[in-house]
């Protein structure tokens, strides 16, 4: 995974609330959407696959994905092997 601070428009991501991207913590998966601003601290947004936009508004972190490194995260939380 490789952190960005510039995404660009529909590039897969992952977007996390602290920069370890620890599974138990908040984060998601989808398509970059937009930046915004919390507090004065850039923050990120995704869709998702149904085209929803993220609500959350403290994922400071982004981080450049394959969509294969997305499948294998979502099998890593199932607990599934691959």
């Amino acid at each position: 995974m490789r952190k960005i601070k510039n995404p660009k428009p529909n590039e897969y991501v992952l977007i996390t609330k602290y920069s370890d991207h620890d599974l138990g913590d908040p984060w998601a998966l989808g398509w970059f959407t937009r930046k915004g601003d919390w507090k004065g601290i850039t923050t990120y947004y995704i869709k998702d696959e149904n085209g929803n936009e993220s609500q959350y508004p403290k994922y400071k972190n982004c981080f450049r994905l394959t969509l294969d490194e997305g499948k294998y995260r979502m099998t890593q939380l199932s607990g599934n092997s691959r």
